[in-house]
């Protein structure tokens, strides 16, 4: 986001949104106090050295913490997730935004830290270059010919189609790569395209952006997922004009702007008629149905973030405390809808024929229920720190192309903010790690990366 429009209009608008929630929810100082560790965290987000999986946890936060908070307290509009024991009473208030701001603040340090440390200086992209040149126009056909393909029989197979249990079970557990690739790891396959190509032209060209909407969308209707096209699309998008911008040669058109747009629309409208076929058992695109999901899509730009009811739900719980936070750490996912936080959530979600739905506390829940203040600082400060470490392992592995990063890095941060079972986060990060070991002997190998001498401006 560009200087004047963040100081001069993203923080008005939020002083103004929380001046709203003020005067209507009476929440006293501690809002005020959210409201400021909100905005530090997006201003620390402007530093040179850009960390994009801070920057995703910093946005998901916001969102999921603070802006969901003060949009449905101007609105006085019931939240959609369910909130446990949470009454609302002021002292539940005070709670909420005590853990609210340590978990914030955990953030804040967290990304000082590494600045201090070991995020001083990163190589820039202008240090590589590719002797395989650019990608063609047929190359990105057969890309999203596979893609296609692949995710046609990811649909029918339902190795990773939102709510829907797998209709095959592979031996060796092999339905577990197959989920992560279409959910994450073909996307990653694609960066790594888009960066060669768009290091080589120094611009995002309308054929990328469109190869690169294509795959996204193909894999939000495969995986019946609203949110597939825009974790997918919009990471890479942003790294490669945040490259372009940088780099200088060429001004960041608004067609690859208006493209994601319409394409979000259409995958919307596309995804509310399969879930209305697959969820409701419904033949055809039933009306009434159909304008439910439509109403329903519109309002995730408020009530898709998690972490406002997961915190509601620590706070009130009384039996929170460290035992409870391990019993959590180590509980087996196979439990489904029987698990310990859909108990205490409330969660009114049941166990359906082919399909499973949960309600989810995402690392703000799991680490709230610790019950302590204090752990709760050092728990998220030490994800923090290494999310952090992960972030500069995988820009190792993959030569420090900064597309691939930034997507793996929202991919984890989506991880880790919608967190159901924490014992699924160490196979889901592994996996990424060996896919991102194998496309960096892609970009050493076939896509001929070489290192050269560091950009004037980059020294």
């Amino acid at each position: 986001m560009r200087g004047r429009l963040f100081w001069f209009g993203l923080l008005p608008v939020m002083l103004l949104l929380a001046l709203a929630a003020q005067s209507s929810a009476g929440h006293g100082w501690r809002l005020w106090a959210l409201t400021g560790v909100s905005m530090a965290l997006l201003v620390l987000m402007r530093t040179t050295v850009v960390s994009w999986f801070y920057s995703f946890m910093a946005v998901f936060y916001v969102l999921g913490c603070w802006f969901k908070v003060m949009a449905h307290s101007a609105s006085d509009l019931p939240y959609v997730e369910p909130a446990g024991n949470f009454s609302g009473s002021p002292a539940e208030w005070g709670e909420y935004y005590e853990f609210a701001i340590v978990i914030g603040l955990a953030l804040f340090i967290g990304r000082v830290l590494s600045l201090m440390v070991w995020d001083r200086r990163k190589p820039h992209e202008r240090q590589w270059e590719f002797r395989a040149g650019g990608v063609t126009g047929g190359q990105w056909g057969v890309l999203v010919g596979v893609a296609a393909l692949f995710y046609l029989v990811n649909n029918l197979a339902a190795f990773f189609v939102t709510g829907v249990n797998a209709r095959v079970t592979l031996p060796f557990a092999l339905n577990a790569p197959l989920a992560f690739m279409a959910l994450i790891g073909f996307a990653m396959v694609l960066a790594t395209y888009v960066a060669r190509d768009v290091a080589v032209r120094q611009r995002m060209t309308p054929t990328t952006a469109f190869a690169i909407l294509m795959v996204a969308s193909i894999a939000s209707v495969s995986m019946a997922s609203r949110a597939a096209v825009v974790m997918q699309a919009i990471p890479i998008l942003l790294a490669a004009h945040y490259l372009q911008s940088r780099w200088g040669k060429h001004q960041f058109g608004k067609l690859p702007v208006l493209m994601l747009g319409g394409f979000v629309a259409l995958v919307l409208v596309a995804v509310s008629i399969y879930r209305v076929k697959v969820f409701s058992g419904v033949a055809g695109a039933d009306g009434e149905m159909l304008g439910f999901f439509l109403l329903e899509s519109g309002l995730l730009v408020v009530d898709r973030w998690v972490g406002a009811e997961a915190i509601m739900v620590a706070v009130a719980e009384p039996v929170r405390s460290m035992d409870l936070f391990w019993r959590l750490m180590a509980e087996d996912p196979a439990i489904g809808v029987d698990s310990i936080y859909q108990q205490l959530s409330g969660g009114k979600y049941e166990l359906l024929k082919g399909l499973t739905f949960l309600t989810l506390p995402g690392y703000f829940g799991v680490i709230s229920l610790c019950g302590e203040l204090f752990w709760v600082f050092v728990l998220v400060l030490a994800m923090t720190l290494l999310g952090l470490a992960f972030e500069a392992l995988v820009r190792r592995l993959l030569c420090h192309q900064m597309i691939p990063v930034a997507l793996i890095c929202g991919a984890v941060a989506n991880a880790l903010t919608q967190l159901s079972f924490p014992r699924l986060l160490g196979p889901f990060l592994l996996q990424m790690l060996l896919l991102a070991g194998l496309l960096g002997l892609l970009l050493r190998g076939p896509f001929g990366l070489v290192e050269r001498r560091p950009a004037p401006d980059a020294a």
